[in-house]
């Protein structure tokens, strides 16, 4: 009897997985087709890009402006925002700040930034990301 109520559970935890599966993967495909889907984490992420060829620490590092507090500011300001599908950047919100002037500096960054955008099931999509953006 207790073998057989194994069985049963285990094949009911299968089976509950697999329509969940099946179930979000039906929600995945509709979110697609839709005119505004955006995704945390596409197939293929966004990546960086600068018509000039330089790498994102070169760029920050030529962009980036400290701030005139008194005293050393360190550390990492966390940016999210959106990359269209044209590779623009939008809708930028401090995640972890270290001081208002510095959470301003590392937006304006971002807002310089351009993206080749990321890619879902072979189209161009709406992705979130996060930048570091680092003051040493």
């Amino acid at each position: 009897m207790k073998l057989m109520n194994k069985i049963l559970f285990t094949l009911s935890i299968f089976l509950s997985c697999h329509l969940l599966e099946s179930c979000h993967t039906k929600e995945m495909n509709a979110d697609i087709e839709e005119e505004k889907a955006y995704f945390m984490y596409s197939e293929i992420l966004p990546k960086f890009y600068h018509g000039e060829g330089i790498s994102l620490s070169e760029f920050v590092k030529r962009e980036l402006k400290y701030p005139k507090a008194k005293g050393c500011i360190e550390g990492k300001v966390y940016v999210r925002f959106l990359v269209d599908r044209n590779g623009h950047t939008s809708e930028f919100e401090v995640v972890k700040g270290i001081s208002d002037e510095a959470d301003k500096n590392a937006i304006e960054v971002v807002r310089k930034m351009t993206f080749k955008t990321g890619i879902e099931n072979g189209k161009a999509v709406d992705s979130w990301i996060i930048v570091p953006i680092a003051f040493e």
